[in-house]
């Protein structure tokens, strides 16, 4: 068994029981908002989104920190006191109701399995742990190997697109040979990604628009909430809700960034082709990290649906697609 004081299992066991019907309840809420949200834009549901995410994390780290508290309060307050008096007072009798007692009986059976409870998380956090190391290594490995410097005018045009959207920082980008899509790493020296035939295998305008959209990471900063959310799911592994809760901020994160390139004027038409080009040809499976332009699989044809409705619901009277 792990050697950690005995409050300090307690505690995780009951903030592990408390995350159940938490988690439940925030997915539950989060449920009903986006569907409140749903004539709303993708930016506002993103946001309540990782505010559910946040809360729900901050609310069982509260539950962790409360019990943790009483449990070592009362160590010490039973050691400084030293054990209880030889007869004690007799009380009077009080009547225990039904609910009482099952709670009772419930948090008995609980305490009895909680040191085998907390063990299993102890591992699945190791595995997971495991995880979110060889992702981020394959991250690194694949900014290093077989990449290449653009020609210089696409240099010079990301300079342009990048001071355009915003963005302070020098943003690197590269030709990969092993890529499977264009993607964005890192938060504070950034890097794009681009295969090492889309550039000869798309038009300007589809490439533009696709490092637009990556460019939109970099300004919100994605990677980094990205990186944080991964941790939260390390720790919540075990968690059907919170996996829920975690694919609804990917799905609208790049709902968020299918809205920035359209805000800049760029079409539509030209946009989602260059997307649907970029889906069909460097699609697969991507890791934790890995932001690419085509985000979830399940969810690329929606994205593409919800961007000529928004098209429709805001183009000018009388203006086709």
């Amino acid at each position: 068994m792990i050697h950690i004081a005995e409050y300090w299992i307690q505690s995780l066991g009951w903030a592990i029981l408390h995350s159940l019907w938490l988690g439940f309840a925030a997915a539950f809420f989060l449920f009903i908002l986006l569907n409140l949200l749903k004539n709303r834009g993708a930016e506002i549901k993103y946001v309540s989104s990782v505010l559910t995410l946040v809360i729900l994390f901050g609310s069982i780290g509260f539950i962790f920190f409360d019990e943790y508290r009483d449990r070592s309060t009362n160590v010490e307050t039973t050691y400084e006191t030293g054990p209880a008096q030889v007869n004690p007072p007799v009380l009077p009798e009080v009547k225990i109701s039904f609910l009482e007692q099952l709670f009772s009986r419930v948090s008995e059976t609980w305490n009895q399995w909680i040191p085998t409870v907390v063990e299993l998380w102890f591992w699945g956090i190791l595995l997971f742990a495991l995880r979110l190391g060889v992702g981020y290594y394959g991250l690194i490995r694949l900014s290093r190997r077989e990449v290449q410097l653009p020609p210089e005018i696409w240099l010079t045009r990301l300079g342009q697109l990048a001071k355009e959207a915003g963005i302070r920082r020098v943003v690197n980008m590269r030709i990969s040979g092993i890529a499977d899509g264009p993607m964005t790493l890192w938060h504070l020296r950034p890097l794009i990604l681009i295969p090492a035939g889309m550039l000869s295998g798309m038009s300007p305008d589809h490439i533009e628009a696709i490092i637009i959209h990556e460019l939109a990471h970099i300004r919100r900063a994605d990677f980094l909430v990205n990186f944080i959310q991964t941790l939260i799911e390390t720790v919540l592994f075990y968690h059907p809700a919170l996996w829920w809760i975690s694919g609804r901020i990917r799905d609208l994160r790049e709902e968020c960034c299918d809205d920035r390139v359209l805000a800049t004027g760029r079409d539509v038409h030209i946009y989602a082709e260059a997307l649907t080009r970029v889906y069909a040809f460097y699609h697969s499976p991507k890791t934790m990290f890995m932001m690419s332009a085509t985000g979830n699989n399940g969810h690329f044809t929606a994205r593409i649906q919800r961007m000529f409705g928004i098209t429709r619901r805001t183009s000018q009277p009388g203006k086709t697609l």
